[in-house]
């Protein structure tokens, strides 16, 4: 078997991330067959869980079978083209009590958080990004305050809306000429 070739890691410290796809083992580099997001796992009438909300953020990496052997996980954080390892529980079997099983969800929430923001400081927005996604990449990576992104979502929404308003307006002027 050929050596795979080294995927695009970037590092930050301990946080590597991946531009993909495709993306690989972020242990051994081998290939993901295909990269699934969390929110297809769950099915219909499952008791919500508070990290749900995360969901589309977090993705798990489809690794070959030596990998899984190996012990590799293949749990990730996305957002945009880009993923970094996530490791959302720590020992999920020995939780007993409710109260242990909040503070379990309330840590994969901090874990998926973090992972985000590591990912938006490291990579940022696409260049051709609409204004909005770059509000969000800021927000999440802690560059912009909450404030100043909501201030910045109204601009936009001043901006944008009154295209809308004037094709919404011709449309119906146009309506009424063609109406009998």
């Amino acid at each position: 078997m050929t050596q795979p070739t080294l995927p695009p890691h970037a590092g930050n410290g301990n946080r590597k991330t991946q531009i993909g796809p495709p993306f690989y083992c972020f242990e051994c580099n081998a290939p993901a067959s295909r990269i699934v997001c969390y929110t297809t796992f769950l099915p219909p009438r499952t008791i919500p869980k508070p990290v749900d909300a995360w969901g589309a953020h977090i993705w798990y990496l489809y690794l070959p079978a030596d990998c899984q052997a190996a012990g590799h996980r293949g749990c990730v954080a996305r957002l945009g083209d880009a993923i970094t390892p996530l490791v959302l529980y720590d020992d999920h079997g020995r939780i007993k009590t409710r109260t242990e099983a909040l503070k379990c969800e309330e840590q994969a929430i901090r874990r998926v958080r973090e992972a985000l923001a590591a990912i938006a400081t490291m990579h940022g927005p696409n260049p051709q990004a609409d204004p909005a996604t770059a509000i969000v990449y800021k927000l999440v990576a802690g560059v912009l305050p909450p404030q100043a992104a909501i201030a910045g979502i109204h601009r936009l929404a001043q901006v944008e809306m009154p295209s809308v308003v004037n094709v919404l307006q011709e449309s119906v002027l146009a309506l009424q000429k063609v109406a009998p």
